[in-house]
């Protein structure tokens, strides 16, 4: 595991800079303004460098992506955004990587699939966290960051936070559960 983990970590800073895989200042800083407030301290708590993936089925499909969120709602431009980066992982950013290091383990996205189909059906035994880099608005003061979280095989959901630059700080304004099993 700890060779895993080792493994990632170089993988990530051989990619270049502190935004590394194309994400800007402004993306690491929103991702890591999300990560603390969607993950707290449980044990067995794992980090993919993988990203969550196409949602825009799930968007479409149950409601009005507008609908339905506790606290502000992003704009247009925002939530159209959000499926441009849905495949990239927050975890090219730095700061991401080290909130991520500090809370849990962090796992090549296969071997994060191999303990998930490992962890079976039988209640909750780890958390399996995938964060998108954020979706900004073209004004670069919205954001929206993407969390796919798995407790195994059958439980699992994807939340949506809503950030706002407010001054020179990320700050988390409105939420949607996306999906739940």
């Amino acid at each position: 595991m700890r060779l895993t983990v080792i493994a990632c970590l170089a993988a990530l800073a051989s990619a270049g800079p502190a935004y590394a895989g194309g994400a800007t200042a402004a993306q690491c800083e929103a991702a890591t303004a999300a990560m603390p407030e969607a993950m707290t301290g449980v044990a067995n708590t794992f980090y993919s460098t993988g990203a969550p993936g196409p949602i825009s089925p799930t968007l479409s499909r149950h409601e009005n992506p507008h609908q339905n969120w506790h606290g502000r709602t992003p704009k247009p431009a925002t939530l159209a955004a959000l499926e441009r980066v849905l495949n990239t992982s927050a975890l090219s950013c730095s700061s991401a990587l080290e909130i991520a290091a500090q809370r849990g383990t962090i796992l090549s996205d296969d071997e994060g699939q191999r303990r998930l189909k490992a962890m079976g059906l039988n209640g909750i035994t780890a958390y399996f966290h995938r964060v998108s880099l954020p979706a900004l608005d073209p004004e670069g003061r919205e954001a929206i960051v993407a969390i796919a979280s798995t407790s195994n095989q059958l439980a699992g959901g994807v939340r949506l936070y809503f950030l706002e630059k407010v001054g020179s700080q990320w700050e988390i304004v409105g939420q949607k559960v996306l999906v739940v099993s």
